[in-house]
């Protein structure tokens, strides 16, 4: 349900608006402002899945919240008494580190890891530099073992957890199994990374449930002790030697220090994905970048973004404000059916020197591209014209006479604009 009038959830109208006009001058995507559970401002597809980058470690705070508190994790657990080990293998100081020390980042581990930015393997403290729990660096080794040891603990697979115990109690419209993937490269570690794609209308679910103290509805999902010792400041961060600004960092969580209006914590990735909360305001904003077209807004946009709309907020909810039914306007690509043994034409792997291996599949009666980040699935508009909702770059199948391989390329715009996608076959 949506506000009315924002002026009635506590907002001013022009600088509401303003907010929004920023948004769009960073180059955002999708934006929601959410106040006592109800939308007060949106803009872009709300129903598109992007690829959520760092949010996934937040995710998995959540499952570990509701796992810990039934039992079957403990977080004063030493990896070697879980056995935990990797390639190359860890030595016995780094085995000490704890499953708490994972979720705070602070293992004093700087294995290689899946899914690492370039930034994150330059500047990898060297191995047995700090022993656990002395030092605080964001590395990724730590957050993917986590899953590894969620799995060995629960017997649970991660994504079919959070389907069943976060996405479907809080009524997540739009997540989907066929839109997460283990992010294997063994070359550097043997824990994969969890890749998730979600929807700005779900992540302000999950938002919600956080901002509720983990309760949804009457049921707590998540305890409330978690999410309190999940947002204390465990590392106190401020800026590093080269001056690139931290916020302070909980459990899998953040905490501003840059915003002084009011306290408030996010989840956050590369991008800039995010899932800010403020308990004070009763209030959540998602932001999100197209990270398929590899736009990126920086983290300074997004604070000063923030505390622009910390600035638009004149009050508390009126009582009796008027709400409506949220409304997002429908996809109006007109679907047609191509004949299977067109699609069959279709299937093979792609090659591009930049982007690496696409690969085409046939399931059931439609295509399934597989990249490096997931699945997709194309839906024909054209016998051999092809299109994806979450990524939304059209995709052509051409036959080449030429050439014996197939191989794909990325027709891009002066402005850097991935316009479509060729696949020749």
């Amino acid at each position: 349900m949506q506000y009315v009038d924002p002026e009635d959830a506590g907002f001013d109208t022009d600088k509401l608006n303003a907010v929004k006009d920023k948004f769009i001058e960073n180059g955002g995507s999708s934006l929601m402002v959410i106040r006592e559970g109800y939308v007060v401002s949106y803009i872009g597809p709300v129903d598109r899945c992007y690829r959520q980058t760092s949010v996934r470690k937040s995710y998995l705070n959540a499952l570990y919240g509701i796992f810990v508190d039934r039992g079957d994790i403990d977080l004063n657990a030493s990896l070697a008494s879980l056995n935990i080990d990797d390639t190359p293998p860890l030595n016995d100081n780094e085995k000490r580190a704890t499953v708490l020390q994972l979720l705070q980042s602070r293992s004093g581990i700087y294995h290689t890891a899946a899914y690492s930015p370039e930034w994150m393997e330059k500047q990898l403290p060297e191995r047995g530099s700090h022993a656990p729990g002395t030092y605080w660096f964001y590395n990724n080794w730590d957050f993917n073992a986590l899953a590894t040891i969620f799995k060995q603990q629960t017997h649970r697979d991660m994504f079919e957890a959070f389907q069943e115990y976060i996405a479907q109690p809080t009524g997540m419209q739009d997540y989907d199994l066929q839109k997460t993937k283990y992010l294997f490269e063994d070359e550097l570690s043997q824990h994969p990374a969890y890749i998730f794609r979600m929807s700005p209308r779900d992540m302000a679910r999950f938002g919600l449930l956080y901002l509720n103290n983990g309760a949804w509805e009457g049921e707590q999902i998540i305890h409330e002790s978690w999410i309190e010792i999940s947002w204390k400041r465990h590392s106190v961060n401020g800026t590093n030697e080269a001056g690139v600004h931290w916020d302070d960092y909980g459990l899998l969580w953040w905490i501003s220090n840059t915003i002084t209006k009011e306290p408030v914590y996010y989840a956050s990735g590369s991008g800039l994905q995010r899932i800010s909360i403020f308990p004070e305001s009763d209030m959540v904003m998602v932001h999100v970048v197209d990270n398929y077209q590899m736009k990126s807004v920086n983290e300074d946009q997004v604070d000063e973004l923030t505390k622009m709309l910390l600035d638009a907020k004149t009050g508390k909810v009126k009582k009796g404000a008027k709400l409506q039914e949220l409304t997002i306007p429908e996809d109006t690509l007109e679907i047609v059916t191509v004949d299977e043994g067109i699609l069959k034409k279709f299937v093979g792997e792609y090659q591009n020197p930049m982007l690496g291996t696409f690969k085409i599949y046939l399931e059931e009666d439609h295509l399934l591209m597989q990249a490096g980040i997931g699945d997709f699935v194309l839906k024909p508009f054209g016998e051999n014209e092809f299109f994806n909702k979450d990524i939304r770059i059209p995709m052509y199948f051409i036959q080449d006479s030429v050439r014996n391989d197939r191989f794909f390329i990325a027709k891009i715009s002066e402005k850097g604009i991935i316009q479509q996608f060729i696949f020749y076959y």
